[in-house]
C-alpha cells in the first residue's frame, strides 16, 4: 500500500482515482484554520486516516484570550482566514463596484473556501446545485469568470477528504 502526505496547498484535500490509484493525502494549514491534522491507524490488513481539529483556546492563559478579538481560537483563525483572502481579492473589488453584490460574492467566496480549506467541499449533487443557483454564484459567473472557474474546481470535490481506508 502507497499514500502520499503533502500539505503545500494548505488545504485538506484527499485526492484518489482517475489518473493515480495511489491516494494524496493533503493536510490542512494548522495556523491559519481550525488547526487540522491527521491520525494515520495502519496495522497490517487496513490504513486508516481521520483528519481532526485541534482546538486551542482551552490552552490559551486568559490573557492571551483577551488579546484575541473573540474568545473562540476558530472564530478567530477563520477571521483571519478570510481578511487574508480578502486582501488577495482587491482586484474583485475593482472588477464588481456594487456594495451588495461585493458582499454577498465575498461572504460566498468565503464560505467555498474556507470548506475547501477544511476538507468539507465534499457537496452532494443537489448542495452543488443549490450553490450553482446561488445569486451570489451567478453574479461571479457573470462579472468574474476566472472566479468561477476557481469556485467549480472547488465543487468538483468528489470524496470525503477527512476520513479514508484501505483494506490491504
Amino acid at each position: 500500500m502507497t499514500a502520499v502526505f503533502s500539505g503545500h496547498i494548505h488545504a485538506q484535500n484527499i485526492v484518489r482515482g482517475n489518473s493515480c490509484s495511489t491516494p494524496d493525502i493533503a493536510s490542512s494549514c494548522f495556523a491559519m484554520t481550525d488547526q487540522g491534522y491527521g491520525v494515520v491507524d495502519l496495522s497490517p490488513a487496513r490504513f486508516s486516516y481521520q483528519r481532526h481539529s485541534f482546538n486551542m483556546t482551552h490552552y490559551l492563559t486568559d490573557k492571551e484570550k483577551a488579546e484575541l478579538p473573540t474568545e473562540n481560537f476558530h472564530q478567530y483563525l477563520a477571521g483571519l482566514f478570510n481578511f487574508t483572502n480578502h486582501t488577495q481579492m482587491s482586484w474583485l473589488y475593482k472588477a464588481v463596484t456594487d456594495r451588495d453584490e461585493q458582499t454577498a460574492i465575498t461572504q460566498f467566496i468565503d464560505e467555498l473556501n474556507w470548506n475547501f480549506f477544511i476538507g468539507k467541499s465534499n457537496y452532494s449533487e443537489k448542495q452543488k446545485a443549490q450553490l450553482k443557483t446561488n445569486h451570489a454564484y451567478q453574479l461571479i459567473a457573470q462579472k468574474l469568470p476566472e472566479m468561477k472557474n476557481y469556485l467549480d474546481s472547488l465543487l468538483a470535490v468528489n470524496q470525503d477528504s477527512w476520513h479514508l481506508d484501505i483494506d490491504f
